[in-house]
């Protein structure tokens, strides 16, 4: 998978007196990687690896607050991603760890970066320029998140459901291809559902952290057979649940555990009146198109994202959507990750980056000619 570099010092063959001495001397060598580095910037947790394994090596939680002000929403719906100063520096940043954590040279690194759809063309060139001239990869490629999850799902043909932390997107694809029109943003994710949660929890979870109300989402929430009513039933401490945390602490949670993720079909629960729920964006997005390609893309509805994890939510889009085939992910959450490393893995793709030298050259147009 790698091979090393000499030791940045240049001291090659210097003696070691200890074991403290010998681990020093390997941490100043780094690897030059013999396959691309792929990363999923999920807004919430990053995923990092290289394209030669079927698994990231690595994920990690990030500063979201350093990406406040680049959505610009309407009625809802996100029409773009703007990029702004802290905007680059948290993608330099965690490039930079996540290279660090890999333990690789970055001037060896060639890097497929799975980038949200709507990022104007603009923030794709000012993000080619951090990543070459500043972290100084040696190439780069950017494709779109729920293009990469579609051509992992195995399906040519499909629309992608990808629900994440703070977004969801619906995307269309035909015979692979990207159908653009089809594309729609709403500004609803999993951190909606944790606000709401500990809303409708009130006391009980009042002294909880960010990482400890993800933990009860992702461990005990689920998704409701059939749509709830806008507020936890008088019956809710009867149905309570014991929710286990990793401190061993137990917390008796009742119907909450359920209506916080039924925000996902009823926006309008916690205020979002103009967030389509995802049957409705499903059904607008195919919408877009022609009768042929729309209902071709309704047989092969996937879900991915990290919330399809939700047990309960296939089979409630399932009864949303009759008329359409809706089926998981099988990778889930790592359906992004595992699109980039099937693309990274391809003969072809050495020829489809983007070099510093021919960013150099052709500047901003070959950013936007490489944009899959």
């Amino acid at each position: 998978m790698v091979k090393f570099l000499p030791s940045l010092d240049g001291r090659a063959g210097v003696k070691i007196g200890s074991t403290q001495t010998a681990n020093q001397e390997r941490m100043r060598e780094l690897l030059i990687p013999t396959a691309p580095i792929v990363i999923d910037p999920g807004t919430y947790r990053w995923r990092v690896g290289f394209a030669n394994l079927d698994k990231p090596k690595s994920s990690f939680l990030t500063e979201t607050s350093m990406l406040n002000g680049t959505a610009v929403e309407e009625d809802g719906r996100i029409k773009r991603f703007d990029s702004t100063e802290l905007s680059l520096k948290y993608f330099e940043r965690y490039v930079n760890h996540a290279l660090r954590f890999l333990h690789c040279d970055p001037h060896s690194v060639s890097l497929c970066l799975a980038l949200p759809l709507a990022f104007t063309p603009a923030y794709r060139n000012q993000l080619a320029e951090v990543l070459l001239e500043h972290t100084g990869v040696k190439s780069i490629f950017f494709a779109s998140q729920p293009l990469l999850s579609g051509f992992s799902s195995g399906k040519p043909t499909c629309l992608v459901v990808d629900s994440g932390y703070s977004y969801s997107s619906v995307y269309g694809l035909f015979d692979l291809y990207p159908e653009r029109s089809s594309e729609i943003i709403y500004s609803l994710g999993g951190r909606n559902i944790d606000t709401y949660l500990k809303q409708l929890a009130g006391v009980k979870l009042n002294d909880s952290t960010p990482a400890e109300i993800d933990y009860i989402k992702s461990h005990f929430c689920s998704v409701a057979s059939k749509p709830l009513s806008s507020s936890p039933s008088k019956k809710s401490s009867k149905n309570a649940q014991s929710c286990q945390m990793p401190d061993g602490q137990l917390l008796k949670l009742g119907n909450e555990l359920k209506l916080a993720p039924e925000l996902i079909f009823s926006p309008g629960l916690n205020g979002y009146t103009k967030v389509p729920s995802m049957e409705t964006a499903v059904l607008e997005a195919a919408s877009q198109l022609p009768n042929e390609k729309s209902n071709a893309l309704l047989t092969n509805v996937i879900l991915s994202g990290g919330n399809s994890k939700f047990k309960g939510l296939e089979q409630r889009l399932k009864a949303a959507l009759p008329n359409c085939n809706v089926q998981s992910h099988l990778a889930k959450d790592l359906g992004v990750w595992r699109g980039g490393q099937i693309f990274a893995s391809m003969p072809t793709f050495s020829s489809m980056v983007i070099t510093r030298e021919r960013w150099k050259e052709y500047g901003e147009d070959i950013v936007q000619k490489k944009w899959l």
